[in-house]
């Protein structure tokens, strides 16, 4: 549902596209032989332009592989848009959001959006906390939220893999999982995506692997898991297969790229996949290792990617950041001082025990000289050795450029089709 005054443009010379593309995803795992489909999209148009352009910003986890849920957990997904993303896209008045769109699969069951800004959380719009996949829907809101240059956004997903025996990972099928939210604003401008994912050098530190056979860290970049340009001789190919019913199941788990991930080091992983690690029921019997791997994937490093249309990323912005400080909305009694108003106050929704590890880099020194010397000082709520003090702090990609990092722990080691209607520009 479109406010009057915005519409998305139709043509080349309105700015707009020339074609549509619609892309169905249907679920149908037991291969049942018969079943037809008459969904579809109506679409409204007219000939009055409207003042502003509409765009969609896309949040969340980057769909891949990089998003791993342990099997038997209820379990905290983070996503980070970064403030750097935003300053450089964004108009000087911001951009405003007037609906929104939550997105997971089976094992969703909380979905919310943070918004911070100058190390503020501000009121929160978007959250479900009981987000049920079939009972998904775009949310209009009655006063639009602002976007500004240089804020940061959040998107926080909760799982549960209570009922699962094996992991979930990143991907287009319903047994999949994904961490996503559509914005839909204006004045359109030029970004698509902001997204981001785990460091995944620090994901094989938390399980204990020290060195891999082949270290680039590459093999994880968003455009190995991207569509590739449409080639329209494959299409009509695959079109004629479809009409003549001889197209054979193509399997896209993305997770089997971890099949050619052979481990190194230590010696009990020795020429070992990191999929047959995974898939070991006995990887996921080390409490220990589940607790740090949860606290890494929310505080831990994480790699941002900020598109612009096209799937085009901006190369010149950060490749490692860290999870934004901030004061929160609600702070559950804590104090704040004016020397602490940068410490990190925010606590996730699990039930995590991480070990006291000594690290001088997650003492908050600014606004030093300002403090309150009543005032008992805040800590942060978990220290975790490998948060970074800086926004790019580690630029090494791979475990041996990281000069082979050992384990924190040295002994452990659809069918679902959505209808849109849309008013759209001429």
């Amino acid at each position: 549902m479109f406010p009057d005054h915005v519409g998305v443009p139709l043509g080349e010379e309105h700015g707009g596209a020339t074609y549509f593309m619609l892309e169905i995803h249907y679920n149908n795992p037991n291969l049942r032989k018969g079943v037809v489909d008459s969904s579809g999209v109506r679409i409204m148009y007219s000939e009055k332009l409207r003042q502003h352009d509409a765009g969609i910003l896309t949040l969340g986890h980057t769909v891949s592989p990089t998003h791993i849920i342990p099997p038997g957990q209820k379990w905290t997904t983070v996503a980070l848009c970064t403030a750097d993303c935003t300053d450089e896209t964004l108009p000087t008045n911001g951009i405003n959001v007037f609906q929104g769109f939550l997105h997971a699969h089976l094992l969703g069951s909380s979905i919310s959006i943070t918004q911070i800004r100058k190390g503020r959380e501000l009121p929160n719009v978007f959250k479900d906390m009981s987000y049920d996949f079939n009972y998904q829907q775009a949310r209009v809101l009655k006063e639009e939220m602002k976007v500004m240059p240089g804020d940061s956004l959040i998107v926080k997903c909760g799982y549960d893999s209570t009922k699962r025996k094996m992991p979930t990972f990143g991907g287009f099928s319903t047994e999949d999982e994904m961490c996503l939210a559509f914005l839909t604003y204006y004045p359109r401008v030029n970004l698509s995506g902001c997204y981001s994912r785990p460091d995944m050098a620090l994901v094989f530190d938390t399980f204990g692997i020290q060195d891999l056979f082949d270290n680039d860290m590459n093999i994880f970049n968003d455009q190995s898991f991207s569509e590739e340009f449409i080639n329209e001789e494959v299409e009509n190919s695959s079109l004629t297969r479809m009409k003549d019913r001889v197209n054979e199941p193509v399997d896209i788990h993305l997770g089997n790229i971890y099949r050619y991930i052979i481990a190194k080091a230590p010696q009990r992983y020795f020429n070992t996949s990191f999929y047959d690690i995974l898939h070991d029921k006995a990887t996921w019997q080390d409490t220990r290792m589940i607790s740090t791997l949860q606290e890494m994937i929310v505080y831990g490093q994480h790699e941002p990617s900020c598109e612009n249309h096209g799937r085009i990323i901006i190369d010149r912005l950060p490749k490692k950041v860290k999870y934004p400080n901030f004061i929160p909305l609600h702070r559950n009694e804590q104090q704040c001082t004016l020397a602490e108003k940068d410490t990190e106050v925010y606590k996730i929704d699990t039930n995590i025990a991480v070990p006291s590890v000594p690290n001088k880099n997650t003492k908050i020194q600014e606004n030093k000289g300002q403090a309150n010397p009543t005032a008992s000082p805040v800590k942060p709520i978990a220290t975790v050795p490998w948060r970074p003090s800086k926004e790019n702090e580690v630029e090494n990609d791979s475990l041996t450029q990281r000069g082979g990092v050992p384990s924190v722990f040295p002994s452990s080691y659809l069918l679902v089709t959505i209808h849109f209607t849309f008013v759209m520009k001429a």
